[in-house]
């Protein structure tokens, strides 16, 4: 879709002309505008209200159907160990063990007040 969108020689009057695009399903995509929340089996999307912002979180996973070529390209403009990843997962884990420590401590008062 990028190539559509990016420019590549001038045409004789100055004016842009448009790159061609890499295959059908690209041009079609341009042109349409594709609906991918639609190609998922889980879709699933938040906003969330902080204090010092409102942020969104999205997960959306499915059968893979990216091609090799366009993994590693997407791969090298969106890399997996940034900062900000490492900061999300680490919280995700402090959240998920709290939530382990309150379930455990529930059922350890079950146990005693039952037995």
């Amino acid at each position: 879709m990028t190539d559509i969108l990016r420019t590549s020689a001038a045409t004789e009057d100055g004016a842009p002309t448009p790159a061609p695009p890499r295959s059908a399903v690209d041009t079609a995509d341009a042109v349409q505008g594709r609906d991918w929340s639609r190609d998922h089996a889980v879709d699933l999307r938040l906003s969330i209200p902080l204090v010092f912002g409102r942020y969104y979180l999205t997960i959306v996973a499915g059968r893979e159907r990216r091609c090799p070529r366009r993994l590693a390209e997407e791969r090298r403009k969106h890399p997996v160990r940034t900062a900000g990843n490492a900061l999300f997962l680490a919280l995700c884990g402090v959240i998920v063990g709290f939530a382990l420590l309150f379930l455990m401590q529930t059922a350890t008062r079950l146990l005693l007040a039952s037995g």
